[in-house]
């Protein structure tokens, strides 16, 4: 236990009650743990060089609709075809090692109209290892846009997405594959989910 109330002898003894099988352990200056360890991290960053995610990361994009997979209740046409939306992209998953400060898998998205002039990803957390739809356990914690301002109508057009982890935020780029132009996004909220709210905290 560290931090400040940590101390609290009330506090150390429900914390004993309620888990009566774990050792409780509560070291010597815990108020002043989690400020010296702010401290330290904030003087030499890469002392942390990996994390270990507690959610599954991802975008909310669209899928061409496949009867029989997709919910009918989230099929729209477009002017590519007929797609499903809300789907959930994932980019990393809850447990994954992920090092800090390196982009993670680069994934494709395409425009679904022929007069977009930009594309906005909504970023979306899960506590479930493979979300199907963002609104199924799934919480909005950023969004991210990038500009199609030469947009010529082609739907095969690519901009790329990928998500960096690092210390206290996470970054998320869209690059436009056609004119090289970048996007980013830098979340600082962390996901908080439980069987009955579904709430972002910083």
């Amino acid at each position: 236990m560290v931090g400040g109330f940590s101390e609290s002898l009330d506090l150390q003894n429900a914390i004993k009650s309620a888990f009566k099988g774990l050792d409780v352990i509560v070291p010597e200056e815990a108020s002043s743990c989690v400020v010296k360890g702010a401290t330290i991290f904030g003087h030499m960053p890469k002392v942390v060089s990996e994390r270990v995610l507690r959610y599954t990361y991802g975008i909310e994009t669209f899928e061409k609709f496949v009867q029989g997979r997709h919910a009918p209740s989230k099929r729209i046409i477009t002017d590519n075809c007929s797609v499903c939306q809300k789907v959930f992209s994932k980019h990393a998953e809850v447990d994954q090692k992920v090092k800090v400060g390196e982009p993670q898998v680069w994934r494709t998205y395409n425009p679904q109209y022929k007069s977009q002039k930009h594309m906005s990803f909504s970023v979306c957390a899960s506590d479930k290892l493979n979300p199907i739809y963002t609104d199924e356990r799934c919480i909005h914690i950023g969004t991210l846009q990038i500009d199609l301002d030469d947009h010529d109508g082609a739907l095969d057009r690519e901009v790329l997405v990928a998500f960096t982890f690092s210390g206290t935020e996470i970054v998320v780029q869209a690059k436009d594959r056609k004119t090289g132009n970048d996007s980013f996004a830098w979340i600082k909220k962390r996901p908080y989910i439980s069987k009955h709210l579904y709430l972002p905290y910083i």
